[in-house]
């Protein structure tokens, strides 16, 4: 795991830092002193405690975390439960994942405290089952918070009883949605429902529930350990605490990244990940598959929910993909929209059919088999599948479409004219070589390259072989000393 340091991080702190394995490593680190402050505290003020700190679900809309256990714990009903998300559903995301096998007695206690707070004694933690070692450390984590008195009957000798059970991930993307985990964890077909009724209301097997992704709940011990005030010390007005990114693409430094609400994605990916000089930045990518694709000068945007909302951004699963010069505004696109359609559930038409239609048009743009008066007829139908769509995946799919045709337009009129797009002979042009008077001999290079084509001995300079090399440059960020330059032929 590639973990981004920064100054601010609540989160990711003891990733690395703890023995995940080891209950007590958790405990030096002050692990479970926020479940030992609020079993002395009345349930009612943990709730209140946190609507004073104005958290945050980290996921969409950002609905308070207070608010949704004030709304659950009011509800009747003697049975309630506790969902949390640990399922990484877009592509390239892993920060449940690394959550998980780096730090999982955080969820655990994360999961209890949320019990306590609404007054229920069952939690559910969705997670798929091939991330083994996440399972392996969650199973464990649950154990040993049992053999410490943190998890079973009179917890700490409060009189609070809880329990935790694992429940297998899908894995659909749809499932994501809360009332499709819901109905995947009672055994159904994970598929939305219309709200009302809400979860708070209607949930796990019909009783008051609340859901919520993991990097929501991870929070929580957190904030009831240190306070509401500490938690409005980090980050902005209405936006306090921190979001995880993933970082992936032209940049130096990829993986996770945890920074203050508010900061500018400018910020991010300069200041944090950094751009080589050779590299002509084109756009980024935010939110995941259902994100948008933007240009340079909205970099610039702060990170708050406000923000997102207003320029009709998704912060999703907090995926940020950076785009250069040899990217292509119409593929990405349609490669996002393919995406979406195999992810679909199908119970809606507008998400069923209107994505396919969308990626039929696509299909026919990319291989210059349309004409200009499709492009508004793309946007018309990119619009009515998000204005109709029963559940976020269908509402928010077509995004990358229609922030390419507002942003990256030129992309589509060449495709339509040519083709093909200046980024397709762009990317072409494209080759790495090695600097002799940088390169020192070191041989990273060399072992991280897939096809082998980088030859050189010990404490002399590398070649690289331009005819075998596939460009996937990955020699390119592990080399430390900026031997392996990109190079570009002429684009005739």
């Amino acid at each position: 795991m590639d973990i981004i340091k920064t100054d601010t991080q609540i989160l990711l702190q003891n990733i690395g830092v703890i023995d995940p394995e080891e209950i007590s490593s958790y405990i030096e680190h002050d692990g479970y002193g926020a479940l030992k402050k609020a079993v002395q505290m009345n349930p009612e003020d943990v709730v209140a405690l946190m609507l004073e700190s104005e958290l945050r679900g980290r996921g969409g809309s950002g609905f308070p975390v207070g608010m949704k256990w004030k709304i659950t714990r009011e509800h009747e009903g003697e049975i309630k439960y506790i969902v949390c998300n640990a399922n990484d559903l877009d592509p390239g995301d892993y920060k449940a994942k690394v959550l998980v096998e780096g730090n999982p007695h955080n969820i655990v206690e994360a999961v209890i405290l949320s019990g306590y707070a609404v007054g229920c004694r069952i939690g559910y933690i969705n997670i798929p089952m091939e991330n083994t070692l996440a399972v392996s450390r969650l199973k464990k984590a649950i154990e040993q918070a049992k053999e410490h008195g943190f998890l079973g009957e009179n917890i700490l000798g409060s009189g609070f009883d809880f329990d935790i059970y694992i429940r297998v991930a899908t894995g659909v993307f749809a499932s994501g949605e809360e009332t499709a985990l819901i109905a995947n964890l009672e055994g159904k077909r994970g598929e939305p429902h219309h709200k009302p009724p809400y979860p708070s209301a209607e949930g796990v097997n019909g009783m008051p529930t609340v859901a919520n992704n993991i990097e929501t709940i991870a929070n929580i011990p957190y904030v009831i350990l240190h306070g509401a005030d500490w938690l409005k010390s980090i980050g902005c007005a209405d936006n306090y605490g921190t979001k995880v990114f993933t970082l992936s693409g032209k940049i130096k430094k990829t993986g996770l990244v945890e920074v203050p609400l508010g900061t500018s994605i400018r910020e991010i990916i300069y200041d944090l990940c950094g751009v080589a000089e050779s590299t002509v930045l084109k756009g980024v990518h935010i939110g995941g598959a259902k994100g948008s694709i933007l240009p340079l000068d909205m970099l610039d945007i702060p990170t708050t929910y406000e923000n997102f909302k207003k320029y009709e951004l998704v912060i999703g699963s907090g995926g940020i993909a950076v785009l250069d010069d040899e990217d292509c505004g119409v593929e990405l696109a349609k490669n996002y929209i393919s995406f979406a359609v195999q992810e679909s559930c199908g119970k809606c038409t507008a998400c069923r059919i209107g994505l396919k239609r969308i990626e039929e048009m696509l299909d026919a743009i990319c291989a210059g088999k349309a004409t200009e008066s499709d492009i508004p007829k793309l946007r018309e139908l990119a619009e009515i599948v998000c204005d109709s769509s029963l559940c976020g995946l269908g509402r928010n799919a077509p995004h990358p479409v229609l922030s390419t045709i507002d942003h990256f337009i030129d992309d589509y009129k060449n495709h339509i004219k040519n083709g093909a797009c200046p980024a397709v002979a762009i990317k072409k042009s494209k080759y790495y070589k090695i600097n002799p008077d940088k390169c020192i001999g070191c041989t990273a290079c060399s072992r991280v390259c897939p096809m082998k084509c980088i030859t050189g001995t010990v404490k002399n300079p590398h070649t690289i072989d331009i005819e075998k090399c596939v460009k996937c440059g990955a020699c390119f960020k592990k080399c430390n000393f900026g031997a392996v330059e990109i190079k570009r032929m002429e684009v005739v």
